[in-house]
């Protein structure tokens, strides 16, 4: 691969031709190391912010079109394991503090780093007194897999802390594994940490799949903290006034195995997601991925701290404090997850799937199925908000078990419910044991107050002997599946002769 080196004022050594090392810190980083087959910083100490270099006063730094990028076990007592980024001076026209890790061909591993203060790989501030003069962070383009593991701090941030904006955009495969904040005592971000700023977004889009699991939040034993605990947390936002994108590129997945946290949101503030996004090459591309919010490793991953009591719950519940849209593709809940937005909205096409999840909105908040919507359900199931709207021609599609014998399929929590001229598609309903199924609960709401046309609904994939019915108060809907038994050979033959019989009567 050619060698190519712009402008680097950060400290380095090589190991040949093709390689590129990190060996010391540098006070300001700006430039581009570029075009070599592996760039490396391994245990590089600093005691002030970024423990390879600071990149400051609108400058840009990138480590960009290189094979692989392996950056481990680097440490520093302020800010940023790897890398601070200080947006410390403004400048007419409208500049930003840069950090590029882009286009690059290999593996990019960014593992093991440390902050005492906050970011344990990557710290960005933005200037207090001018918040348009904001940090970036782009991590794009890398078409091997971007892997942040094991990285840790102090302070908020295990891997990355940003005030400004963080895009995650058109890379291979990306994880966040097992990243940490030490001391979670106020302090948030297990993987990823967004400041109150009111310029802060995040952008995660256009990548082959993304993970997050196994990042938490320790709050160890003390005077004042009885018990050792920790929690499982991706992301956390202190706070958000601009719209923020979460999308999953046609056959792709985004995977949140620990919770996303939203403390707060202006009125501008949304979360986007699997809306169209812009691809590595500038072309506007339709998000049709999944996007799932899992409880999966929940219990396992929180039973390996020994002595540390796991919040079950926290570990369980993502909040996005603003308005949420489901643009295309499909959002799921599953394992016990809970999702709560302000307000949610399922556009026309797009999908939201129950697995054994709970999708509530926030105090006064609605959950809207737009014209030509899905909401598919599976196990034990609840829907949460002030009012739940199925506009029409949206479809239903349940899928009942055994355990809906005794427990609803869908639990709604409302006052104020719509659907009508929709399609409830039930699946495999034939392969059910014979007996009633409890396929919906009304926890607030009662068939009275409830505008549900039965008559307006299309039913498909009952069987000849199911039949469908509302109990007396009105607040649970069963399904009693009855199995009819095929006519035998006998039967069809003894039917086929008084068929044969009758017609010979006719003569």
């Amino acid at each position: 691969m050619k060698q190519t080196l712009f402008l680097l004022l950060a400290t380095a050594t090589a190991l040949h031709a093709e390689d590129y090392a990190f060996t010391a810190r540098s006070t300001s980083l700006t430039g581009s190391v570029s075009g070599y087959d592996k760039v490396t910083a391994s245990a590089i100490s600093a005691s002030f912010g970024g423990a390879i270099g600071a990149i400051k006063a609108n400058n840009e730094f990138s480590i960009s079109e290189n094979g692989d990028v392996i950056l481990s076990d680097c440490s520093t007592t302020n800010k940023g394991g790897l890398f601070y980024l200080n947006q410390s001076s403004y400048t007419t026209p409208q500049q930003h503090t840069t950090l590029n890790i882009s286009d690059n061909t290999g593996s990019v591993s960014i593992s093991n780093n440390y902050s005492k203060s906050y970011g344990g790989a990557i710290a960005a501030d933005n200037n207090g007194s001018y918040p348009e003069y904001y940090t970036i962070i782009n991590i794009s383009g890398n078409t091997g897999a971007v892997k942040f593991t094991g990285n840790n701090t102090d302070g908020s941030g295990g891997a990355i802390r940003s005030d400004g904006k963080l895009n995650i955009c058109n890379n291979g495969s990306v994880s966040f594994t097992a990243n940490a904040v030490n001391m979670a005592n106020g302090n948030w971000g297990g993987a990823i940490y967004m400041g109150v700023s009111t310029e802060n977004a995040l952008n995660i889009s256009g990548n082959d799949t993304v993970e997050f699991r196994g990042n938490y939040l320790y709050k160890s034993q003390s005077t004042y903290v009885p018990e050792a605990t920790v929690r499982l947390n991706s992301i956390y936002q202190k706070g958000t006034n601009q719209a923020n994108y979460i999308s999953a590129k046609t056959g792709g997945s985004v995977v949140f195995y620990d919770a996303i946290l939203t403390e707060s949101a202006g009125s501008r503030a949304s979360y986007e997601l699997n809306a169209d996004y812009t691809d590595a090459n500038g072309a506007t591309q339709k998000a049709g991925g999944t996007i799932t919010f899992s409880g999966k490793y929940v219990q396992q991953d929180l039973a390996a701290f020994d002595g540390a009591v796991g919040d079950v719950t926290g570990s369980l519940t993502s909040t996005l404090a603003a308005n949420t849209t489901l643009h295309n593709g499909t959002l799921s809940i599953e394992d016990k997850a809970v999702l709560q937005t302000k307000n949610l909205t399922i556009n026309g096409g797009a999908q939201l799937t129950l697995q054994d999840g709970t999708c509530e909105t926030l105090a006064g908040g609605t959950l809207l199925f737009q014209e030509g919507s899905v909401m598919a359900a599976s196990g034990c199931n609840t829907l949460s908000a002030q009012s739940i709207t199925f506009e029409e021609n949206t479809t239903l599609t349940l899928t009942l078990g055994e355990i809906n014998q005794e427990n609803a399929l869908i639990s709604l929590a409302t006052g104020d419910v719509s659907f009508s001229l929709g399609t409830i598609d039930f699946i495999g309903i034939d392969t059910l044991a014979e007996g009633q199924y409890l396929v919906l609960t009304l926890a607030e709401a009662e068939l009275s107050t409830m505008e549900w046309n039965t008559d307006e609904l299309t039913v498909k994939g009952l069987t000849a002997g199911d039949s469908i019915a509302w109990n007396e108060s009105g607040t649970a809907l069963y399904l009693n599946h009855k199995i009819i038994p095929e006519p035998t050979t006998a039967t069809l033959s003894l039917l086929a002769l008084c068929g044969l019989a009758a017609r010979r009567r006719r003569k």
